[in-house]
């Protein structure tokens, strides 16, 4: 039988499986050729922290991501299980990371592996995170919904304002690039049956089930809305007091862009866009965690091209 496999980018051989028993599994074997383990960041390090250490905390991380995945289809009646090779290659341009499938043609087009590769060449910095559960670093939350003829849905669920001195204000966060691009291991890029299937009509927009119709360009969703405490061209809030990226930007895990120094978890428009490609039911649109109640800000609504690379 006949297999294709695509792959797309985020701006910017040991084996694990994920703990969570999940419709949806996902097994991560992970390589150490190339890797690059300088690129990475974390607050507590120092001189004395070895690349061995270094790799324990970055493949929990891409774990991590994997099982938040996982987490959003564990009640699903709809199975799908396949491996991700996890490794490092050198990228052209500003790509922080590349990630696509394999899939068998024949009926349903089965997802029957995927690779996630990291940038080795030196140019991407990334802050890898000891504990991606409680996003600790970022002082500040944003979330909002959106109706796109649905109802209205979670579009944004932001952490931002990191300390001045974290390595997360800095750096790419490694977590959720590893949710962008296992989205795309997922089926979420151009040319995959399934995903083109969802829009109907070919007119720009992902039709969900419900009645969502959600703006895209090849594997990334494509809308904006407006930047957390924007006030004016002369009060900068976000990323970080003191700093700007304008405006607006787009919230959702499966854009294009990454903007420095925020952290990203997955929406409900990035969980539905995935539950429409393989047909999950009994989906599960939470947050993981819950944010405090005293951290939690919600808005109704010049991005920083950091590092981006759109879907071939």
């Amino acid at each position: 039988m006949k297999t294709q496999t695509y792959y797309t980018a985020l701006l910017c051989c040991a084996l694990a499986t994920t703990t969570v028993e999940a419709s949806l599994s996902l097994t991560l074997n992970f390589s150490d050729t190339g890797a690059n383990y300088s690129s990475l960041n974390n607050d507590t390090w120092d001189g004395s922290t070895t690349d061995f250490d270094k790799k324990s905390v970055f493949e929990d991380a891409v774990q991590a991501a994997a099982s938040r995945w996982e987490h959003a289809f564990t009640d699903s009646t709809q199975n799908l299980a396949f491996t991700i090779n996890v490794g490092w290659e050198a990228k052209s341009g500003s790509t922080l990371a590349t990630g696509g499938p394999s899939w068998n043609t024949s009926a349903g087009n089965p997802i029957t592996s995927a690779s996630l590769n990291w940038d080795n060449d030196g140019s991407s910095t990334f802050y890898v995170d000891s504990d991606t559960s409680t996003s600790s670093e970022w002082a500040k939350f944003a979330s909002s919904s959106q109706d796109f003829g649905g109802g209205s849905i979670n579009i944004e669920r932001t952490y931002y304002n990191a300390a001045a001195s974290s390595a997360a204000r800095d750096h790419s966060d490694l977590y959720t690039v590893a949710l962008h691009e296992i989205g795309h291991t997922l089926g979420v890029v151009g040319g995959y049956p399934n995903y083109d299937s969802l829009d109907i009509g070919n007119d720009g927009d992902l039709d969900l089930n419900g009645g969502s119709e959600i703006p895209y360009l090849g594997g990334h969703t494509n809308f904006t809305i407006g930047t957390p405490e924007y006030v004016d061209t002369n009060t900068f809030l976000f990323p970080n007091d003191g700093e700007s990226i304008g405006a607006t930007y787009n919230p959702s895990v499966l854009s294009s862009t990454i903007v420095t120094g925020i952290r990203k978890d997955l929406t409900a428009a990035d969980i539905l866009i995935v539950a429409g490609i393989h047909g999950f039911d009994n989906i599960n649109t939470s947050i993981v965690p819950e944010p405090s109640s005293s951290s939690l800000l919600a808005f109704a609504g010049a991005t920083l091209l950091l590092r981006r690379r759109r879907s071939k």
